[in-house]
């Protein structure tokens, strides 16, 4: 072999760029070493530290953590620590937590754990166990209300369909919590623990159960509307899908088609939630057109989209009959008051009202005072009134009323009233 000898500096560079990929490097980085612990008895922070690695491609350090019994956590967070040392949250509880140490690599490869150290933390008082706990069904959720508890910073919620497993769903620093999650129409039971972010946690609550209700939109009903009752009324008839959300109903009313938008609900239709329909019948004018609309609304008050429109118009007419005319009243040769008065033209009469009244004359007028009233069907204008005979007078008028109800007033009837006094004499007045 031949080879030459020299002395002296030699004049010689190269370059070197390390191959740093997942696909090329399955190289795992050694374990860190030489980890030591402090534990602050003032904050309750655990610090671990450890010694650097040397690798050329180092990218970083994840701390982990376990207790007994031992399941490692990464407790460092997501992004990968450049320092050689990490201090945990607070932790007051009276346990004992091991620390280890993997090194990361470029291309994400993680050593054994290694610098690894262990503390004991103080031990302080557990919080109280929340008590008062209360549960709301709402729109938007269950809410949760509880009375704070002593030495508190979070409180954990659990939640489940049977009370003997219950699984954790939120935290919040507050002694109030709305379940968003919690479906419609299904049983919760749900309890609270107090946590105080030193890693103690109270025992948990009492626990609360509660029915989610339906809280679905109500779907629209489909209406119907037909003439009802002696008052000549409406009845509305509406039908709705099986097992939808509506819990009540509004009625909406009006003299115009469409009905108006923005209209208030009316309350003389009488609903019976059984059969889904109601009856109006108690301010409706004769003659007159009104068109329905109803709604569903669930247990929220949310309204649902309006029926369809119905129509109905009140049979007959406002206007009441004519005054009776050629009312006489006159005594018999036998002493019997004979009331007779013409025959009413009007095609819809029902009846006559015959009415005797004391006459009372006072500063402001005569006063009739009605003692009795006699009623006739319309084939009859006529009466023999058996008085007693004691000098007594008497004012007779007779009202007029038609099939629907209509009549005019006494004072506005032509003519008024007449009178008779009996036969006899009056009783001397007390």
């Amino acid at each position: 072999m031949d080879f030459a000898a020299w002395t002296g500096a030699a004049n010689i560079g190269f370059a070197y760029t390390p191959v740093t990929t997942a696909a090329a490097d399955k190289v795992k980085p050694l374990a860190p070493a030489g980890g030591w612990t402090a534990y602050s008895t003032t904050t309750y922070r655990p610090t671990v530290s450890w010694t650097r690695n040397r690798e050329m491609d180092l990218a970083g350090y994840r701390v982990k953590r376990c207790t007994d019994p031992c399941s490692w956590q990464t407790v460092s967070g997501t992004a990968l620590l450049t320092g050689a040392s990490f201090t945990d949250v607070p932790l007051a509880n009276g346990r004992r937590y091991a620390y280890a140490v993997a090194a990361v690599d470029k291309a994400g490869n993680e050593s054994p754990l290694g610098g690894a150290a262990s503390v004991t933390t103080t031990d302080l008082p557990d919080p109280a166990v929340p008590a008062g706990l209360t549960a709301t069904d709402t729109a938007k959720g269950v809410t949760l209300g509880w009375t704070a508890s002593a030495r508190a910073t979070t409180y954990r919620v659990l939640r489940g369909t049977d009370q003997a497993f219950l699984q954790p769903i939120g935290t919040g620093t507050a002694p109030t919590y709305t379940d968003v999650t919690a479906k419609d129409n299904t049983v919760y039971f749900y309890a609270v623990q107090a946590l105080d972010g030193h890693g103690n946690e109270s025992a948990r609550s009492s626990v609360r159960e509660i029915r989610r209700g339906d809280h679905r939109v109500p779907s629209a009903p489909t209406l119907t509307a037909a003439p009802y009752g002696y008052w000549d009324g409406v009845r509305l008839a509406w039908t709705v899908p099986a097992g939808d959300s509506g819990r009540d109903v509004r009625v909406y009313r009006s003299t115009v088609s469409p009905v108006p938008a923005g209209a208030t609900p009316v309350t003389t239709c009488r609903v019976d939630h059984l059969s889904h329909s109601c009856s109006d019948e108690g301010d409706l004018k004769r003659g007159e057109t009104y068109h329905y609309v109803v709604t569903q609304v669930n247990v929220d008050g949310v309204e649902s989209k309006r029926s369809n429109e119905v129509t109905f118009t009140r049979p007959g007419d406002s206007d009441p009959p004519a005054a009776v005319t050629g009312l006489t009243a006159a005594l018999t040769d036998t002493g019997a008051i004979a009331v007779d008065w013409n025959d009413s033209p009007e095609a819809d009469l029902r009846r006559y009202e015959l009415r005797r009244a004391r006459v009372h004359e006072t500063e402001d007028g005569i006063v009739l005072e009605v003692v009795t009233t006699e009623y006739f069907g319309a084939e009859t204008s006529e009466f023999l009134y058996e008085p007693v005979p004691d000098g007594e007078t008497w004012a007779f008028f007779v009202v007029a009323v038609d099939v629907y109800g209509n009549a005019l007033p006494w004072q506005e009837i032509p003519g008024g009233y007449v009178t008779v006094t009996e036969p006899g004499e009056p009783e001397p007045e007390e």
